[in-house]
Formats: C-alpha cells, structure tokens, sequence
C-alpha cells in the first residue's frame, strides 16, 4: 500500500512545481508519464528476479531504490530531477510490484487461492486512493507539502528496507536465497536434470524456480 501511495504522491503537486519553476503543461505531461517507462521496463526485465533470488532480497532492494527516487523528489530544484526521480520511481515499483503479488499468492491458504490476487487489487486501490488524498489534503494547507510528504516516505521505506535485510541476515545463506532442497526431497530432479511431476500445469515446467517456490517451505 505504501509503494501504491508514493506513486500517486506526486501528483496533486504538480500543479505547485508548475508555478514555482514555471514549468509548461507538456513537461507536466512528460513528468507525468515517464513513470511509465521505468514502470514497463522494469516489469518486462526485472519481473520474475525474485523467482531466482528471493522475494525478500528484492523487495529490500526496491525499497531501497523507492527511497532513493522519494529523496530525489524531496531536493528537486528543476524538471529534470523531476523526470530521473519519477523513472525511479516506476523502476521501484515495477520491481517490487510482481514481487509481491507472486508472494501474496504462494502465502495465500489452499481453501482460499484467490485471497491474494484480491489483497493485491484491493491494496493497489487503496494505497493509490491514499496517496493522492492526503497529499491532496497538505496541498490545502501548506505551500510545501513536499517537505514533508518525501521526507515521511523516504524514511518510511528505508526502514522497511532495514527490517527486511535484518529478517533475511538472521536466516542461513540457503534460507535466504531458497533452497534445493524440496527438489531432492520431493524428488523433482530426475537424473537428466530437471522434471516436473504431472500434476503440475504445463505452465510450471521446466521452472524450476516456480515449482520450488510452491513447493518449499520458505519461498521467500
């Protein structure tokens, strides 16, 4: 909820950054939109990196990046840090976002498969709604709400980054970045390297990532 919010923070600032640096309503846009750019690329490239290293080591590592894009846009004095900040921005949560749906759904209960792809939806309305609402609410009463949005959320995210890494400090090496070891037990290797038993989708095949991530105790 916090990544969806710090996407939609900056908006109701904009208009702010347009009378203060006198900027036109085409390098709004352009601030705007480049969010997507860094959003798609990072999904297309960087999506499935914690189906490889973990979902913990990841979503540390995009809370770190996420801080560094809020204090990009905490000491803007122009456009262009502006448009690297909100790249950023969109590299953070396009890296922590498949992330943390593929981990919503492996902790999701058996009974109830679709509780996360529905915290997901329901967390991404909310945290967006929030976002533009209370930064909506600052714009009304202070003429820097910036000063105090960036400075709460980069904080914020460099302490969640910090709870995770000790989380995944206090683990073994093969606990943090996941473990063969459902492969052997439940016999997933075969002799001539990887095999999916049948029960499997054919969608799961040849992954060996996948199938160890549904299948090991500590997928993250």
């Amino acid at each position: 909820m916090v990544m969806m919010a710090t996407a939609s923070a900056p908006s109701p600032i904009y208009p702010l950054y347009r009378e203060r640096w006198g900027l036109s309503v085409t390098m709004l846009t352009v601030v705007f939109a480049v969010y997507v750019v860094g959003l798609l690329g990072a999904l297309l490239t960087l999506g499935s990196l914690s189906d490889h290293l973990g979902r913990r080591p990841v979503l540390a590592v995009a809370l770190l990046v996420a801080a560094a894009s809020t204090a990009m846009f905490w000491k803007a004095e122009g456009v262009v840090p502006l448009v690297i900040a909100r790249v950023v921005q969109g590299i953070a949560m396009g890296t922590a976002t498949s992330g943390l749906a593929a981990g919503l759904v492996e902790l999701s209960p058996e009974r109830r498969p679709h509780l996360g792809p529905t915290m997901t939806a329901v967390g991404t309305s909310i945290g967006m709604a929030t976002g533009a609402g209370v930064v909506g609410l600052l714009v009304q009463s202070t003429s820097r709400p910036d000063a105090y949005v960036f400075p709460v959320l980069t904080l914020t995210f460099v302490v969640s980054a910090a709870v995770i890494l000790t989380i995944i400090l206090r683990h073994s090496p093969r606990e943090r970045f996941g473990s063969r070891r459902c492969d052997r037990e439940s016999g997933f290797l075969g002799k001539r390297g990887w095999r999916s038993p049948p029960l499997f989708p054919r969608w799961s095949r040849g992954s060996p990532s996948r199938v160890c991530s549904w299948r090991s105790l500590r997928p993250w």
